[in-house]
């Protein structure tokens, strides 16, 4: 972590861009936003059928705001990516409806059985969008939306790898993320009920899926994200507010939106740790970077906060804990 967050501030190279490289990336560009537009077009259905969704739930009006816009640069990331990776046009279909699907569940109330599990509905939501994905992927769906059921490509295969790629955005994700699922399922398992799993991604679509979902965590939408969630959810308020009494404790003045950005950044650092192709990679690099250069709002108070600044704190906290030799 400290390797990426300590490039702050430091001046990158500037590459130098042929006229032949600035003419094929303004064709792309061209090309990316007619697929994308396409995209919301074919599959407008279901986008509305999410966004209703959101709509329905307990969520706040900020909340259902972040989610949209979520889903929103996930779909534009996802579609990028995909050309990028020369996918055709059936592939680029497959990962735009799993991208639209992806956290269909995600506002959802946990069922009774399991009200009393903390952060139940966070880390099931893949697996039951992914359970849903297939029912709402019908035949007629397909059909309607330009697919060929074929012996080589039938639509049950077609809804295995969009269900695929649902499931497996999940991760399994280092650090914030592993610990919430293991808290999950000690609850889980002392009520001798089923573990939840986040199996990895495999395979070009769902990597691909996870790429894009991690490209989102790691920008500057990511981090607004992260921010405005934890500004009005009690258990991350808490956790946040325990930071800043331990710093308090050793005189320094931390805040709780400080506290809930560097645990945005290092989410968004654990997220880059996750991708296997380099491309992806440095592509959420660079997002990651440009995104520490942004003053950010916290709660409705419109605290802002920023990265270099709560880092420094951090660092003062860290040689506060150090014991001298």
């Amino acid at each position: 972590m400290k390797e990426l967050f300590s490039s702050f501030g430091q001046e990158q190279p500037i590459p130098i861009i042929s006229e032949l490289e600035k003419t094929k990336e303004a064709e792309f560009q061209i090309h990316l936003e007619n697929e994308r537009k396409e995209t919301r077009e074919r599959f407008g259905d279901l986008i509305e059928l999410v966004n209703r969704r959101y709509e329905a739930g307990s969520l706040s009006s900020q909340e259902i705001t972040e989610y949209k816009q979520h889903n929103s640069d996930i779909l534009d990331y996802a579609i990028e990516l995909g050309l990028k990776k020369e996918f055709n046009k059936e592939e680029i279909k497959i990962l735009s409806m799993a991208a639209i699907l992806h956290d269909l569940t995600k506002a959802d109330q946990a069922p009774p059985e399991f009200s009393n599990i903390k952060n139940y509905s966070l880390v099931i939501h893949g697996q039951k969008a992914a359970e849903e994905s297939r029912e709402i992927l019908s035949d007629d769906y397909l059909e309607n939306s330009g697919f060929t059921n074929s012996d080589s490509q039938n639509f049950e295969k077609i809804r295995d790898q969009a269900a695929q790629a649902i499931i497996q955005h999940m991760g399994p994700h280092p650090g914030f993320m592993t610990m919430i699922l293991e808290g999950v399922n000690r609850a889980l398992e002392k009520e001798n009920k089923s573990l939840i799993k986040h199996p990895p991604a495999e395979g070009k679509i769902s990597e691909t899926l996870l790429a894009a979902d991690m490209i989102s965590l790691a920008s500057a939408n990511g981090r607004k994200k992260v921010l405005n969630i934890r500004a009005y959810n009690d258990f991350f308020l808490a956790l946040d507010k325990q930071a800043v009494e331990k710093y308090k404790n050793k005189g320094i003045n931390f805040r709780a939106g400080e506290a809930a950005l560097l645990s945005g950044f290092e989410s968004a650092d654990q997220a880059i740790q996750m991708i296997k192709d380099q491309g992806d990679k440095n592509f959420i690099k660079k997002l990651f970077e440009d995104s520490k250069k942004i003053k950010y709002r916290y709660n409705s108070d419109l605290l802002e906060v920023e990265f270099q600044e709560s880092w420094q704190k951090k660092e003062k906290f860290e040689m506060a804990e150090t014991p001298l030799n």
